[in-house]
């Protein structure tokens, strides 16, 4: 299957959205914690093992929005400067 491709049914996205300027972005933050989002409240991250690392989940929740943020860690990758 292409990047771009779509499963049957489309369901899922094939873009995503820009992401945001910097200052909106720490604006946004502070607009969501002084709203009360307190993230030792959070969901558990999860640490998954994978072939060559391991992948972070990070389930969030707040005013009706729900995601997961995944990041990946190569502990071997001795390419980072």
């Amino acid at each position: 299957m292409s990047p771009n491709s779509q499963p049957s049914g489309g369901r899922f996205a094939t873009r995503s959205t820009p992401p945001a300027p910097p200052v909106a972005t720490v604006r946004a933050i502070h607009d969501v914690r002084a709203a009360g989002l307190d993230p030792d409240g959070e969901m558990p991250r999860v640490i998954t093992p994978v072939v060559n690392g391991q992948a972070l989940l990070m389930p969030s929740e707040a005013g009706g929005w729900f995601g997961v943020k995944v990041a990946t860690v190569e502990p071997c990758n001795t390419t980072v400067a």
